[in-house]
């Protein structure tokens, strides 16, 4: 077996955890945090072992991607910190709205949280450097962007029969709540819209830059698929996302390619979106009009952004939002909902990890972004998964902003995959010109 060969099996398996995490409940529960980091594991080793055998190197090095991989462990040994029993000395207890003073042994407010965060985060890692070994072939490329078109195809298409014929269900089970709109086998719309969002990406960007008629009827069909499903379920800034990604995408293969078939992209575009409004978007245009929860998330944010002074450097523990903001919680914010969230990823980075540590996520993606763009202007490459990754991008940015979807696991993995798909040629050709 040579080394096209062990990457195209490597493809297909992350491809199907890609496919398998979105199925239960999105992977947002402990018990699959953990399976998929063994599986992770289990792959990472497996490839390891087989490249050994062979006497064969990787694609894309640590020494490739040395900048976010630095990044990579800064967080891991913070949040290894934070497993470390010495919060006593490090903060005052915090007082209470019952006069009560709250202290913690460890760095982290709940360590068993934090251990779960590290879990995830490692998972994480290890997915998308697997992810851009095979990602450097380009035919290898195209073939994965078509996979994650049909598995976020299939996952929409099961939220519209879900919704429709299965008596709006997750799965067998009854939703808690969200009743009326499309959740798929998330447990909440906006998970399911940034996953779509994502999807919409991908398949934008395989229809502008197909060559082949049949594939195209293929991508558009799919894109009905997605845009239909994310306007059922009236997620305002999954839509808002979702086109900000496609529209990232347009702009940028207008600019580095003077095609004469722009306009007739942007209309037919259009033309979709207004037809899957017209038929799908009466919900969202009663909640962009009349809907409520706004001054609830203004309020929230302020009341996180408190949380994060009382402790800018350190955080309160990666996944330890929801003990923290109990303390911190006012009756400006909706004391008849349970805020388990911050609903914004960058304030829950900060309030977990703290101002600097928290920080570097965001600048790992930030990089990885602009390294993409600058290897397309330079390159002309054509490539669509790298505008792909462009689009994505763009759209969990931008959603992210004001939700929390990309801590959902199923989600996170989807956007690595798309993310490394791009990142890989980018990696490697300056690996290459060494």
């Amino acid at each position: 077996m040579n080394g096209s060969t062990l990457n195209q099996r490597l493809a297909v398996l992350l491809v199907v955890v890609v496919a398998l995490s979105a199925v239960p409940y999105g992977s947002n529960r402990p018990f699959f945090w953990a399976f998929w980091a063994a599986i992770v594991a289990a792959i990472a080793a497996w490839y390891c072992l087989a490249l050994l055998r062979r006497g064969l190197s990787l694609r894309v090095s640590v020494r490739d991607a040395w900048l976010p991989a630095a990044g990579f462990f800064v967080v891991t040994t913070v949040l290894l910190l934070q497993l470390a029993p010495v919060g006593a000395l490090l903060f005052e207890p915090i007082d209470t709205r019952r006069g009560l003073e709250l202290t913690s042994k460890y760095l982290a407010l709940v360590p068993g949280e934090a251990g779960f965060a590290l879990l995830r985060w490692t998972s994480y890692g290890i997915f998308f450097f697997l992810a851009l070994q095979p990602a450097v072939n380009r035919h290898r490329s195209v073939n994965l962007a078509r996979a994650v078109v049909a598995v976020v195809a299939i996952e929409a298409a099961y939220a519209l029969v879900a919704l429709s014929y299965l008596g709006d269900t997750i799965l067998v089970f009854d939703k808690e709540s969200y009743r009326g709109v499309a959740t798929g086998t998330f447990v909440n719309r906006n998970s399911l819209a940034t996953y779509l969002a994502i999807g919409i990406a991908v398949a934008t960007s395989l229809t502008m830059m197909s060559d082949k008629s049949n594939w195209r009827v293929v991508y558009v069909v799919a894109l009905a698929i997605m845009v239909a499903t994310l306007f059922v379920t009236a997620s305002r800034a999954g839509i808002g996302s979702a086109f900000g990604g496609a529209f990232a995408i347009v702009m940028m293969r207008r600019l580095l390619v003077r095609s004469t078939g722009f306009w007739r992209y942007a209309m037919a575009g259009g033309v979709l979106v207004g037809l899957v409004g017209a038929l799908y978007g009466s919900e969202i245009f009663d909640r962009a009009m009349f809907g409520n929860g706004f001054a609830d998330r203004r309020a929230l944010y302020w009341e996180t952004a408190g949380m994060i002074s009382e402790r800018p450097l350190f955080g309160f523990g990666a996944g330890s939002f929801k003990y923290a903001y109990a303390i911190y919680h006012t009756p400006e914010v909706s004391v008849s909902l349970t805020w388990d969230y911050a609903h914004s990823t960058y304030l829950a980075l900060w309030a977990g990890l703290g101002l600097p540590v928290g920080t570097v996520p965001m600048a790992i993606i930030a990089y990885l972004f602009v390294r993409i763009v600058r290897h397309e202007v330079e390159t002309r490459s054509g490539r669509p998964a790298v505008y792909a990754a462009v689009g994505a991008t763009v759209a969990v940015a931008l959603h992210a902003l004001v939700d929390f979807s990309l801590e959902i696991q199923a989600v996170a993995f989807l956007y690595l995959f798309v993310l490394a798909l791009g990142a890989g040629p980018a990696l490697f050709d300056r690996s290459s010109s060494r």
